[in-house]
C-alpha cells in the first residue's frame, strides 16, 4: 500500500514535468520541431519508468561526454567532391588522427560491381503483433496502443497494414 501511494506521488510529481519541460526539449532538439512539441501526456514516471528514464539519461551523457577521435575522408574525382566521417576507433584506427590531416592517399579498387538491393518487405500488423509477442512478451491490445501512441506522434506512418503493396 505504501509503495502504490509512493508511486502515485512521484508519478504525478514528476510526470507533468516530463509532459512540459523533457517533452519540449527532446522535440526541439531531436526532433526539429517537425511534430506537436507542446505537452506530451504519453510519458509517465512511476516506479518502473523513473529508474529506466535515469539510466537513459545517464547512458546518454556518458555517450555526450566520450571523446571519441572522428576521420572525415574527402575524395575528389573528376571535379566531385564527397566527404565521409567515421569514428576511428570503429574501423580499426587507433593512432592520433592528426596525423592525417593533410595527407593524400591512393585508393586501389579491389573489387567493383554492381549489385541490386531489394528492400525488406513492409512490415505489417501481424508481423509487428507476432515480434511484439515473442520477443517483448506483449499482448496484441497492449502493442496495438503503444502502435498508436507512435503513430499519434508522428513517429511511424500507419501501422494497421494488412497486405503489403
Amino acid at each position: 500500500r505504501g509503495s502504490r501511494i509512493e508511486d502515485r506521488w512521484i508519478g504525478f510529481t514528476l510526470s507533468p514535468k516530463l509532459w512540459r519541460d523533457f517533452w519540449r526539449s527532446y522535440c526541439k532538439k531531436y526532433l526539429d520541431g517537425k511534430y506537436n512539441c507542446d505537452e506530451n501526456r504519453n510519458l509517465s514516471a512511476g516506479r518502473v519508468q523513473t529508474p529506466v528514464l535515469g539510466w537513459i539519461i545517464q547512458r546518454y551523457d556518458e555517450h555526450q561526454k566520450s571523446e571519441r577521435n572522428v576521420i572525415e575522408a574527402i575524395f575528389r574525382i573528376n571535379g566531385m567532391t564527397e566527404s565521409i566521417s567515421f569514428i576511428a576507433e570503429e574501423v580499426g584506427f587507433t593512432g592520433d588522427p592528426e596525423v592525417l590531416q593533410g595527407k593524400k592517399v591512393k585508393v586501389i579498387v579491389r573489387k567493383e560491381e554492381e549489385m541490386e538491393i531489394t528492400p525488406y518487405p513492409p512490415y505489417t500488423t501481424d508481423m509487428m503483433l507476432t515480434d511484439a509477442s515473442k520477443h517483448l512478451s506483449l499482448g496484441a491490445p497492449q502493442t496495438m496502443r503503444l502502435a498508436q501512441d507512435l503513430f499519434e506522434l508522428g513517429l511511424i506512418t500507419y501501422h494497421r497494414t494488412e497486405v503489403p503493396r
